[in-house]
Formats: structure tokens, sequence, C-alpha cells
């Protein structure tokens, strides 16, 4: 699940996958799925089975999905320890200092780690920054 919107009458869950992103709505009635949905944490893995209509509104390929039925597969605890907010700032690696590169201070690259615990840029970050 990559983001839940619970309004007064409305649930608007957006789920992805290595293919995109989507949208699942629910119009509150009181129901099991009503509580579902309102007990989800941010990054929890969740089925959906449900019906695709058209809906030309939902800017995620004017699709959306209305459910039948959810399954929580995971449930993430909360608060998350990285989030879109989290820097390289205070960081116990030192990454910023190490190479001195504002990419790196600003905590952009991602580090991979091979066989021996040594960890090096991924590639496709290398290929992407420069």
């Amino acid at each position: 699940m990559n983001a839940l919107r619970l309004q007064s009458k409305m649930q608007f869950v957006i789920v992805r996958d290595n293919t995109g992103m989507a949208q699942v709505t629910h119009k509150r009635d009181g129901g099991l799925l009503e509580d579902q949905l309102e007990a989800l944490t941010p990054e929890s893995a969740i089925k959906i089975t449900g019906r695709v209509v058209d809906a030309a509104r939902v800017k995620l390929g004017g699709l959306e999905i209305v459910p039948e039925a959810v399954e929580v597969l995971n449930l993430t605890a909360t608060p998350l320890p990285i989030d879109e907010h989290t820097g390289m700032e205070g960081s116990a690696t030192g990454l910023g200092d190490r190479f001195g590169h504002a990419a790196w201070r600003a905590g952009v690259v991602m580090t991979v780690s091979n066989s021996t615990g040594v960890s090096r840029p991924s590639a496709a970050c290398l290929r992407r920054r420069w």
C-alpha cells in the first residue's frame, strides 16, 4: 500500500506493485471492509479483490478498483523508521563526509552491500546521477 486517504464518506487506498499504482475507492458503509481499510498502516502488504471500473477523474490511468475483499498480508509498524523525509544528517554512516559529494550529503545515492559487507554505490543509481 502506497497511501491511504480516509475521508468522512469515502476511503481511498493507493496500491502499488512493480507495474505501477492504482486507486482503490470504497464508499463508507459501516461494514467489515471499512474497518479493514481504516486499520491499514503505510507500506502494509495487502491483497485487494474487487472490480476494476473506468473512472476518467482518476489520474492513475483512468481506472479504479472497487474492493470486494481486503486481505492484510503484513501490517507494518508505525511510525516507519525511514520515510521520505529521512536524510543523511546525523547519520552514523558518515557517507556525506566520506565521499565529499553533494549527492552523498543529500542522501540520494543508494548503496548495496557485497558479500564482504562493504557498501558501495549501486550501479543503477550511479547511471542515473552521472
